[in-house]
């Protein structure tokens, strides 16, 4: 395989939470139309309650449109990338629900903590990655596999939770990201931040 040029995406997943339950009254949308990124909003239990236009545009598979263009003419790479959109958004709001049931922590070997939420999200994105590109290894910041292999030219490259101490402290600079590397360069990739929305 062979990539001169990356294709990827950036999503941002919002949380939306009431803290004023007499002022019902509908989030306003409009106000994330200036962002360029795709974003979500979700309610409490996680479900998608609206979207902004770039993330609209998304859906009409017009990335063109929005800030993050398709910098390749690699069809294949597009769309492997597209196929695992739903699959970080799914595991986005696994991430969420875990923590908001309370996480499961330890500290590894190199002394960094990881959680139940982090090697979950782990098996959901290696998951489907085995199943779009059954025959590219996976070298995942929470798994042993294929780490000690030093001559990979086309692999992916996982951290399921990029910020897992912001993750497991309820803090929101925390992402989950796969890489495509093929011939030793970026190839394309998916980033999905999650954030909580606080509206007053």
């Amino acid at each position: 395989m062979c990539a001169s040029r990356f294709y990827g995406w950036n999503i941002e997943m919002l949380k939306f939470k009431k803290i004023d339950e007499e002022n019902n009254t509908p989030f306003d949308t409009s106000i994330l139309d200036g962002i360029s990124d795709p974003v979500l909003i979700v309610d409490e239990q996680q479900l998608v309650i609206d979207y902004n236009k770039a993330y609209k545009r998304l859906l009409e598979a017009d990335p063109s449109k929005t800030s993050l263009h398709a910098f390749t003419n690699n069809e294949n790479i597009k769309k492997i990338v597209e196929d695992l959109i739903s699959t970080f958004l799914h595991a986005g709001q696994v991430a969420l629900n875990l923590r908001d049931k309370g996480l499961k922590k330890k500290i590894k070997s190199d002394n960094t903590p990881v959680s139940n939420g982090d090697m979950e999200v782990n098996n959901i994105l290696t998951t489907k990655i085995k199943s779009l590109t059954p025959e590219l290894p996976i070298v995942s910041e929470e798994s042993s596999d294929n780490k000690s292999e030093v001559n990979l030219n086309d692999f992916w490259l996982i951290d399921p939770i990029d910020g897992t101490y912001d993750y497991i402290n309820n803090l929101d600079e925390f992402t989950l990201n796969a890489g495509l590397i093929l011939d030793n360069q970026p190839a394309g990739g998916l980033n999905l931040k999650l954030r909580l929305f606080i509206k007053n």
